[in-house]
Protein backbone atom coordinates (compact mmCIF):
# COMPACT_ATOMS: atom_id res chain seq x y z
CA UNK A 1 0.00 0.00 0.00
CA UNK A 2 1.15 3.52 -0.79
CA UNK A 3 -0.38 6.57 0.85
CA UNK A 4 0.02 10.33 0.89
CA UNK A 5 -1.26 13.01 3.27
CA UNK A 6 -1.93 16.71 2.73
CA UNK A 7 -2.68 19.22 5.46
CA UNK A 8 -5.13 22.09 5.31
CA UNK A 9 -3.93 25.68 5.85
CA UNK A 10 -5.19 25.71 9.43
CA UNK A 11 -3.48 22.50 10.49
CA UNK A 12 -1.16 23.57 13.35
CA UNK A 13 2.06 22.46 11.62
CA UNK A 14 0.99 23.91 8.27
CA UNK A 15 -0.03 27.20 9.89
CA UNK A 16 3.41 27.46 11.54
CA UNK A 17 5.06 26.82 8.16
CA UNK A 18 3.00 29.59 6.58
CA UNK A 19 3.90 32.07 9.29
CA UNK A 20 7.60 31.20 8.91
CA UNK A 21 7.42 31.70 5.13
CA UNK A 22 5.62 35.02 5.55
CA UNK A 23 8.41 36.29 7.80
CA UNK A 24 11.13 35.19 5.37
CA UNK A 25 9.24 36.79 2.48
CA UNK A 26 9.11 40.09 4.36
CA UNK A 27 12.83 39.99 5.14
CA UNK A 28 13.68 39.24 1.52
CA UNK A 29 11.25 41.87 0.21
CA UNK A 30 13.05 44.52 2.21
CA UNK A 31 16.56 43.08 1.74
CA UNK A 32 17.06 40.47 -1.04
CA UNK A 33 20.38 39.41 0.55
CA UNK A 34 18.70 38.32 3.79
CA UNK A 35 19.69 34.98 5.29
CA UNK A 36 17.14 33.39 7.62
CA UNK A 37 16.84 30.46 9.97
CA UNK A 38 13.49 30.86 11.73
CA UNK A 39 11.31 28.47 13.71
CA UNK A 40 7.65 28.93 14.58
CA UNK A 41 5.87 26.83 17.21
CA UNK A 42 3.16 27.05 19.79
CA UNK A 43 -0.57 26.72 20.25
CA UNK A 44 -3.39 27.23 22.76
CA UNK A 45 -3.33 30.97 22.20
CA UNK A 46 0.42 31.56 22.05
CA UNK A 47 2.93 31.44 19.19
CA UNK A 48 6.72 31.56 19.52
CA UNK A 49 9.01 32.81 16.76
CA UNK A 50 12.71 32.17 17.31
CA UNK A 51 15.83 31.98 15.19
CA UNK A 52 18.63 33.93 13.56
CA UNK A 53 18.65 36.40 10.69
CA UNK A 54 21.30 38.36 8.84
CA UNK A 55 19.50 41.23 7.13
CA UNK A 56 19.30 44.99 6.80
CA UNK A 57 15.51 44.78 7.06
CA UNK A 58 13.83 46.22 10.14
CA UNK A 59 10.11 45.71 10.73
CA UNK A 60 7.55 44.59 13.29
CA UNK A 61 7.73 40.79 13.04
CA UNK A 62 4.74 40.43 15.37
CA UNK A 63 2.54 42.35 12.93
CA UNK A 64 3.58 40.04 10.07
CA UNK A 65 2.72 37.02 12.23
CA UNK A 66 -0.75 38.36 13.01
CA UNK A 67 -1.42 39.17 9.34
CA UNK A 68 -0.33 35.69 8.23
CA UNK A 69 -2.56 34.06 10.86
CA UNK A 70 -5.55 36.19 9.85
CA UNK A 71 -5.10 35.09 6.22
CA UNK A 72 -5.23 31.44 7.35
CA UNK A 73 -8.24 31.89 9.64
CA UNK A 74 -9.58 35.17 11.08
CA UNK A 75 -10.33 33.30 14.31
CA UNK A 76 -6.62 32.65 14.96
CA UNK A 77 -6.09 35.33 17.61
CA UNK A 78 -2.76 34.10 18.95
CA UNK A 79 -0.28 36.30 20.82
CA UNK A 80 3.17 36.15 19.15
CA UNK A 81 6.37 36.14 21.20
CA UNK A 82 9.34 36.97 18.97
CA UNK A 83 13.02 36.34 19.74
CA UNK A 84 15.14 36.73 16.61
CA UNK A 85 18.89 37.20 17.01
CA UNK A 86 21.47 38.39 14.49
CA UNK A 87 23.14 35.59 12.53
CA UNK A 88 26.91 35.54 12.87
CA UNK A 89 29.37 35.19 10.00
CA UNK A 90 28.90 35.64 6.27
CA UNK A 91 26.73 32.60 5.60
CA UNK A 92 25.73 32.10 1.95
CA UNK A 93 23.67 28.91 2.10
CA UNK A 94 23.58 26.80 5.28
CA UNK A 95 25.62 26.26 8.44
CA UNK A 96 24.93 22.51 8.44
CA UNK A 97 25.26 19.68 5.95
CA UNK A 98 22.00 18.83 4.20
CA UNK A 99 20.75 15.95 2.07
CA UNK A 100 17.78 16.74 -0.18
CA UNK A 101 15.90 14.74 -2.76
CA UNK A 102 13.99 15.23 -5.96
CA UNK A 103 11.63 12.68 -7.45
CA UNK A 104 9.53 12.48 -10.60
CA UNK A 105 7.41 9.76 -12.14
CA UNK A 106 5.61 9.25 -15.43
CA UNK A 107 2.44 8.18 -13.55
CA UNK A 108 0.83 11.62 -13.88
CA UNK A 109 1.27 14.83 -15.94
CA UNK A 110 2.39 16.51 -12.71
CA UNK A 111 5.26 14.00 -12.55
CA UNK A 112 4.15 12.98 -9.05
CA UNK A 113 2.79 9.67 -7.72
CA UNK A 114 -0.93 9.37 -8.37
CA UNK A 115 -1.81 9.12 -4.65
CA UNK A 116 0.09 12.36 -3.96
CA UNK A 117 -1.71 14.16 -6.78
CA UNK A 118 -5.09 12.86 -5.63
CA UNK A 119 -4.54 13.95 -2.01
CA UNK A 120 -3.54 17.43 -3.18
CA UNK A 121 -6.56 17.69 -5.46
CA UNK A 122 -8.95 16.71 -2.67
CA UNK A 123 -7.36 19.20 -0.26
CA UNK A 124 -7.65 21.96 -2.88
CA UNK A 125 -11.31 21.10 -3.41
CA UNK A 126 -12.00 21.36 0.32
CA UNK A 127 -10.33 24.79 0.38
CA UNK A 128 -12.50 25.85 -2.57
CA UNK A 129 -15.70 24.60 -0.94
CA UNK A 130 -14.87 26.44 2.30
CA UNK A 131 -14.37 29.69 0.40
CA UNK A 132 -17.12 29.51 -2.21
CA UNK A 133 -19.93 27.31 -0.91
CA UNK A 134 -22.09 28.86 1.86
CA UNK A 135 -23.28 25.38 2.83
CA UNK A 136 -19.72 24.62 3.99
CA UNK A 137 -19.78 27.35 6.67
CA UNK A 138 -19.23 24.65 9.29
CA UNK A 139 -15.83 23.47 8.01
CA UNK A 140 -12.68 24.77 9.71
CA UNK A 141 -9.30 25.52 8.15
CA UNK A 142 -7.69 22.70 10.12
CA UNK A 143 -8.11 19.51 8.11
CA UNK A 144 -6.05 16.78 6.54
CA UNK A 145 -6.52 14.34 3.68
CA UNK A 146 -4.92 10.91 3.35
CA UNK A 147 -5.18 8.83 0.20
CA UNK A 148 -4.17 5.15 0.20
CA UNK A 149 -3.72 3.23 -3.05
CA UNK A 150 -3.95 -0.54 -3.06
CA UNK A 151 -4.33 -3.06 -5.87
CA UNK A 152 -7.89 -4.01 -4.95
CA UNK A 153 -9.37 -0.67 -3.92
CA UNK A 154 -8.20 2.82 -3.01
CA UNK A 155 -9.52 4.94 -0.19
CA UNK A 156 -9.52 8.50 1.13
CA UNK A 157 -9.66 9.45 4.79
CA UNK A 158 -10.63 13.04 5.55
CA UNK A 159 -10.47 14.73 8.95
CA UNK A 160 -12.29 18.06 9.15
CA UNK A 161 -12.44 20.43 12.10
CA UNK A 162 -15.91 21.90 12.37
CA UNK A 163 -18.33 24.04 14.36
CA UNK A 164 -20.10 22.24 17.24
CA UNK A 165 -23.57 22.81 15.79
CA UNK A 166 -23.28 20.33 12.91
CA UNK A 167 -24.22 16.71 13.55
CA UNK A 168 -21.52 14.16 12.83
CA UNK A 169 -23.70 12.12 10.46
CA UNK A 170 -24.62 15.28 8.55
CA UNK A 171 -20.95 16.29 8.28
CA UNK A 172 -20.00 12.87 6.95
CA UNK A 173 -22.85 12.80 4.43
CA UNK A 174 -22.17 16.31 3.10
CA UNK A 175 -18.44 15.69 2.74
CA UNK A 176 -18.66 12.27 1.12
CA UNK A 177 -21.44 13.43 -1.23
CA UNK A 178 -19.49 16.48 -2.39
CA UNK A 179 -16.16 14.74 -2.88
CA UNK A 180 -17.31 11.38 -4.25
CA UNK A 181 -18.92 13.12 -7.22
CA UNK A 182 -15.46 14.00 -8.50
CA UNK A 183 -13.59 10.92 -7.24
CA UNK A 184 -16.12 8.06 -7.30
CA UNK A 185 -13.35 5.45 -7.49
CA UNK A 186 -12.37 6.08 -3.85
CA UNK A 187 -13.84 4.59 -0.69
CA UNK A 188 -14.52 7.52 1.63
CA UNK A 189 -14.08 7.79 5.38
CA UNK A 190 -14.85 11.15 6.99
CA UNK A 191 -13.88 11.94 10.58
CA UNK A 192 -13.59 8.27 11.52
CA UNK A 193 -12.53 9.26 15.06
CA UNK A 194 -15.69 11.34 15.55
CA UNK A 195 -16.22 15.04 16.21
CA UNK A 196 -13.33 17.52 15.87
CA UNK A 197 -14.58 20.82 17.25
CA UNK A 198 -11.29 21.93 18.81
CA UNK A 199 -9.00 22.20 15.81
CA UNK A 200 -6.31 24.68 14.82
CA UNK A 201 -3.63 26.48 16.77
CA UNK A 202 -6.13 27.87 19.26
CA UNK A 203 -6.70 24.37 20.64
CA UNK A 204 -3.74 22.28 19.44
CA UNK A 205 0.04 22.69 19.15
CA UNK A 206 2.18 22.87 16.04
CA UNK A 207 5.68 23.51 14.80
CA UNK A 208 7.24 24.52 11.51
CA UNK A 209 9.29 22.13 9.34
CA UNK A 210 7.22 19.08 10.30
CA UNK A 211 6.65 16.86 7.26
CA UNK A 212 3.14 15.39 6.92
CA UNK A 213 2.71 11.62 7.32
CA UNK A 214 3.89 9.96 4.15
CA UNK A 215 6.08 12.93 3.15
CA UNK A 216 5.82 15.09 0.06
CA UNK A 217 6.34 12.18 -2.37
CA UNK A 218 4.24 9.59 -0.54
CA UNK A 219 4.95 6.85 1.96
CA UNK A 220 7.17 4.73 -0.31
CA UNK A 221 9.93 7.36 -0.53
CA UNK A 222 12.12 9.08 2.10
CA UNK A 223 11.49 12.67 3.06
CA UNK A 224 13.26 15.59 4.73
CA UNK A 225 12.13 18.63 6.76
CA UNK A 226 10.56 21.45 4.80
CA UNK A 227 12.45 24.64 4.09
CA UNK A 228 9.90 26.86 5.83
CA UNK A 229 11.79 29.59 7.71
CA UNK A 230 14.93 29.28 5.60
CA UNK A 231 16.00 31.73 2.89
CA UNK A 232 15.40 30.78 -0.74
CA UNK A 233 19.00 29.69 -1.45
CA UNK A 234 19.01 27.16 1.38
CA UNK A 235 19.44 23.52 0.22
CA UNK A 236 16.03 22.57 1.66
CA UNK A 237 14.47 25.12 -0.71
CA UNK A 238 16.53 25.73 -3.83
CA UNK A 239 18.40 22.42 -3.71
CA UNK A 240 15.19 20.40 -3.41
CA UNK A 241 13.54 22.47 -6.15
CA UNK A 242 16.46 21.91 -8.56
CA UNK A 243 16.57 18.17 -7.78
CA UNK A 244 12.86 17.85 -8.45
CA UNK A 245 13.12 19.82 -11.70
CA UNK A 246 16.04 17.72 -12.94
CA UNK A 247 14.21 14.49 -12.10
CA UNK A 248 11.16 15.65 -14.06
CA UNK A 249 13.36 16.53 -17.05
CA UNK A 250 14.94 13.06 -16.96
CA UNK A 251 11.55 11.36 -16.93
CA UNK A 252 10.41 13.45 -19.91
CA UNK A 253 13.57 13.04 -21.99
CA UNK A 254 14.73 9.50 -21.15
CA UNK A 255 11.32 7.78 -21.36
CA UNK A 256 11.91 6.14 -17.97
CA UNK A 257 9.26 5.33 -15.40
CA UNK A 258 10.73 7.47 -12.63
CA UNK A 259 13.90 9.24 -11.52
CA UNK A 260 15.25 9.92 -8.03
CA UNK A 261 18.00 12.48 -7.37
CA UNK A 262 19.84 12.85 -4.06
CA UNK A 263 22.01 15.90 -3.39
CA UNK A 264 24.34 16.37 -0.43
CA UNK A 265 25.46 19.90 0.42
CA UNK A 266 28.26 20.50 2.90
CA UNK A 267 28.16 23.57 5.19
CA UNK A 268 28.05 26.84 3.22
CA UNK A 269 28.85 25.14 -0.11
CA UNK A 270 26.91 26.42 -3.08
CA UNK A 271 27.43 23.18 -5.04
CA UNK A 272 26.54 19.67 -3.89
CA UNK A 273 29.46 17.44 -2.93
CA UNK A 274 27.49 14.41 -4.11
CA UNK A 275 24.92 13.89 -6.86
CA UNK A 276 23.25 10.47 -7.05
CA UNK A 277 20.68 9.59 -9.70
CA UNK A 278 18.59 6.43 -9.54
CA UNK A 279 15.82 4.82 -11.58
CA UNK A 280 12.39 3.75 -10.36
CA UNK A 281 13.91 0.32 -9.60
CA UNK A 282 16.61 1.82 -7.39
CA UNK A 283 19.43 1.16 -9.83
CA UNK A 284 22.01 3.80 -10.67
CA UNK A 285 20.87 5.94 -13.59
CA UNK A 286 23.11 5.84 -16.63
CA UNK A 287 23.46 9.60 -16.77
CA UNK A 288 25.81 12.10 -15.15
CA UNK A 289 24.61 15.44 -13.88
CA UNK A 290 27.12 18.16 -13.14
CA UNK A 291 27.12 19.69 -9.63
CA UNK A 292 26.91 23.09 -11.34
CA UNK A 293 23.41 22.07 -12.41
CA UNK A 294 22.39 22.35 -8.74
CA UNK A 295 24.05 25.60 -7.68
CA UNK A 296 22.36 27.30 -4.74
CA UNK A 297 23.36 30.74 -5.99
CA UNK A 298 20.23 32.33 -7.40
CA UNK A 299 21.01 34.29 -10.61
CA UNK A 300 20.29 38.01 -10.41
CA UNK A 301 18.13 39.54 -13.10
Amino acid sequence: MAFASVRGPGHPDEACDRVARALVDEYVRRDPESRCDLRVSGGHGTLFVTGEVRSQADFDAGAIVKTALAEIDPALALEPFVSIERMEGALRTTADAHAVFGYATAETPERLPVHVVRAREIASEIVRLRREDPDWYWCGADFDVSVAFEKARSSAVVRLSHVPSIALDDLRLRTASALSQRWPELDWKVNPAGHDTRGGLMNRVGSSRQAPPGGRYGSTLPDWPSGAGFHASHPANRGAELARKAAAELVSSESCGAAWIELIYLPDDALPSSVRVRTDRGAAFDVRLSPEHFSLIIPTL
